[in-house]
C-alpha cells in the first residue's frame, strides 16, 4: 500500500509520512496482534496516530441491536487529531495463543476468515445504510419498519391464480431435481416444495343464488346462512332477515360426501371472534348475492376457460384436497355449527374452520393453506425456451436468472405454454431439443431418464398364512413387461436402506399407511399411484451410483419373492 500511494522513494529509501487515503468510500485495515506480517495505516495517514492503540473487535454475541449499536458508536468514535473514521482494528487472541506466541504467528495471518468478530463487522459494514434508518426510528422511539425484499411479492388466496401444476423443478443452486407444486399468476410463479402446504380439504360448500338467505344471529357474533333449499321458517332467531327474493339460482358445487352435501342444505350458523369481523363478513355476503342479480356476461366459447378459473391439468394433491380457494373475497377463521344437525353433538358443540368465500360459493375448509415463504420467480418481462419433446420449459429473466422444470406429458405442457403466452411480453420460443453436452441437457440424462423403464400399475389383495395382504405389481419395461408382486414393507426396507446413501431431504416420501380400512379400494389405488411415483423418483437417483443402484437391483430380482418386514 506504501508502494501504490507514493509515500515511499526506493531511490534513497526516505519516507514521506502522511500518505493520502484510498479513493474508496470506506477502508478498514483488521489485523491480528500476533501477526508477523501485519502493519498499521493510520499511523502512516497521521503521524500522531502511533501512540493510539486500535480498536478492538469485542465479541456481540447474545448482544441485542440496541445495545450492539452503542458498542459500536463508542469504539468507532473519532480520536482527537485524526478527522477521518476510525481504520485500524484488531482482532482478540485467542487462550491459547497467549502462552507460545510465535507458535501461531504463521497461522494467525488467516485467523480473520474464521473469526466471528470479523464476520459481525463485516455485517455491520455493509448493513450501514439499514442500519442508519433504523437508528432515526430509534432514537424517535418509532416503531421499526418490517423489512421485505425489493420485489417479491407474497401469494394469498386472493390471488388470482391461472395455473397449478405438479412440476419437476431443477435448484438453481445444487442442481439436483426435485418435485414441487407450482402456481402461476399473471407475472410470477410460486413454487411449494409440499403438496399439503398447497391443497386444503373441503369440507362444504354452499353455492350463491338470489335466494340464499343471510341473518344476524342471536348475538352480536353470529350470522346465519340459509341456502335456497332450506325451508325460511327453520331458520329460528330474530335477526334481520337480508333474504334476496330475484328468482334463478347458480349452479350447485357437487359435494363428495353425504354430509357435504347435508351441510349445504341447512341452514349454518357462523360465529366470528369480533363483531367488526361478523360484520364485515355480512357485508361480503351481501355484495356477492347482489352481483347475481346484475346482468352477467356471455358464457364462455367452448373450448377456451375462464379467467378466472384455475387450470389444474397434472396436479397431484392429497386425496380429497383442491385448490378452489384461490381467488377469494372473503376468508378469516370463523366457528359453525349447523341448524338442523343429525345428531345432538353436531347441534351443540361449535367447530372452528377456515371460510372462504368466492364469487359462486361459500366453503369452508378443515384448514387454512401454508402459503407463507413459498420461492417465486417472475415471468413477465422474460423469455421462454420450450422444449416439446422433453415437456421442458426454460424461463430467462432480462438479468440471466434462469428458471428450469419439467411437466409430466404434453397436455400440461401445452397448457403451460399458452398460459405463459398470456403474461404480458412474455416471448415463448420452441425449440427441437436441448443443446447436446450443455449442463442442462446432462442434468437432463443423468438425473431424468427420458423412458422410465419402472412403473406400478396394479394391486392385488392375497392372502398368506398370517392373513390378507395387498401386494402391488412392478412392471419392469427393459426386460419385456415382465412383472413382479412386492408389499409395501419391501418399499419401506428399500427407503431405509437408501437413506443411508442419500440425504434426507433428496428422498421422496413413501405414501402414509393406516390401520383400518388397508384393503380399501380407493385407498390401494391411491396408494399403487403414490408409489408409482417414487419408483420412478427412486430409479433417476440410483441411476449414477453404484451402491444405490445394487440395492435397487436387488429389489427389482425376478426370482426372489417379496420378504415382509414388520406390519404393513
Amino acid at each position: 500500500m506504501i508502494l501504490s500511494r507514493g509515500g515511499l522513494d526506493l531511490k534513497d529509501g526516505k519516507f514521506t509520512p502522511g500518505i493520502t487515503m484510498p479513493s474508496c468510500n470506506h477502508y478498514y485495515n483488521i489485523f491480528h496482534p500476533i501477526d508477523p506480517i501485519a502493519y498499521r495505516v493510520e499511523p502512516l495517514i497521521h503521524p500522531d496516530m502511533h501512540d493510539k492503540p486500535p480498536v478492538p473487535l469485542i465479541q456481540c454475541k447474545h448482544m441485542p441491536f440496541s445495545k450492539m449499536q452503542e458498542m459500536w458508536e463508542r469504539i468507532t468514535a473519532p480520536v482527537p487529531g485524526f478527522t477521518l473514521p476510525r481504520i485500524d482494528y484488531v482482532m482478540r487472541r485467542r487462550g491459547r495463543e497467549g502462552v507460545i506466541e510465535m507458535a501461531y504467528a504463521a497461522a494467525s495471518h488467516s485467523a480473520c476468515w474464521d473469526s466471528d468478530d470479523v464476520v459481525m463487522f463485516t455485517l455491520m459494514q455493509i448493513c450501514r445504510p439499514v442500519v442508519d434508518k433504523l437508528r432515526r426510528y430509534m432514537s424517535a422511539q418509532r416503531p421499526l419498519p418490517s423489512l421485505y425484499p425489493r420485489g417479491l411479492v407474497p401469494i394469498t388466496p386472493h390471488s388470482k391464480i391461472r395455473i397449478a401444476t405438479t412440476v419437476l423443478a431443477r435448484d438453481r443452486a445444487t442442481g439436483a431435481w426435485g418435485t414441487r407444486t407450482a402456481v402461476m399468476d399473471h407475472k410470477r410463479i410460486y413454487f411449494a416444495s409440499n403438496a399439503d402446504d398447497i391443497g386444503c380439504r373441503k369440507k362444504w360448500s354452499i353455492p350463491l343464488s338470489a335466494k340464499l338467505g343471510v341473518q344476524l344471529g342471536d348475538d352480536a357474533f353470529t350470522l346465519k346462512v340459509t341456502p335456497d333449499e332450506a325451508t325460511p321458517g327453520l331458520a329460528g332467531g330474530s335477526g334481520r332477515s337480508l333474504r334476496f327474493g330475484i328468482g334463478g339460482s347458480a349452479p350447485h358445487t357437487p359435494s363428495s360426501t353425504t354430509s357435504a352435501a347435508a351441510a349445504a342444505t341447512c341452514t349454518q350458523i357462523l360465529r366470528a371472534s369480533t363483531t367488526e369481523l361478523r360484520n364485515e363478513w355480512l357485508e361480503a355476503l351481501t355484495h356477492a348475492i347482489h352481483l347475481l342479480t346484475l346482468p352477467q356476461p356471455p358464457p364462455i366459447p367452448a373450448g377456451r376457460t375462464s379467467s378466472s378459473s384455475i387450470c389444474t391439468v397434472g396436479l397431484d394433491l392429497p386425496s380429497g384436497a383442491c385448490v378452489d380457494y384461490f381467488g377469494a373475497v372473503k376468508t378469516s377463521l370463523l366457528q359453525f355449527k349447523t341448524l338442523k344437525a343429525k345428531s345432538w353433538y353436531e347441534s351443540q358443540g361449535w367447530t372452528s374452520r377456515w371460510f372462504v368465500l368466492t364469487k359462486s360459493s361459500l366453503d369452508c375448509y378443515d384448514t387454512c393453506p401454508n402459503l407463507v415463504g413459498l420461492a417465486q420467480f417472475p415471468v413477465h418481462k422474460s423469455t421462454v425456451l420450450a422444449y416439446p419433446k422433453r415437456c421442458l420449459l426454460r424461463i430467462v429473466t432480462k438479468t440471466g436468472t434462469t428458471l428450469d422444470f419439467k411437466v409430466k406429458d404434453s397436455r400440461t405442457f401445452d397448457v403451460w405454454t399458452h398460459g405463459l403466452e398470456a403474461v404480458d411480453r412474455c416471448h415463448v420460443r420452441l425449440h427441437e431439443d436441448v443443446v447436446d453436452h450443455s449442463a442442462l441437457g446432462v442434468s437432463l440424462d443423468s438425473q431424468l431418464p427420458s423412458v422410465h423403464r419402472l412403473s406400478v400399475d396394479k394391486y392385488f389383495v392375497l392372502n398368506d398364512d398370517k392373513g390378507p395382504y395387498a401386494a402391488f405389481q412392478i412392471r419392469i419395461i427393459h426386460t419385456g413387461g415382465q412383472t413382479i408382486l412386492r408389499r409395501f414393507s419391501a418399499f419401506r426396507e428399500v427407503n431405509r436402506q437408501l437413506r443411508l446413501i442419500f440425504p434426507h431431504e433428496q428422498m421422496p416420501p413413501l405414501p402414509s399407511t393406516r390401520l383400518w380400512g388397508k384393503f380399501d379400494p380407493a385407498y390401494l389405488a391411491a396408494k399403487s399411484t403414490h408409489l408409482n411415483t417414487y419408483l420412478g423418483k427412486v430409479e433417476a437417483m440410483c441411476t449414477n451410483n453404484p451402491a444405490a443402484n445394487t440395492i435397487l437391483q436387488q429389489f427389482l430380482n425376478v426370482d426372489t419373492a417379496s420378504p415382509s418386514y414388520g406390519d404393513e
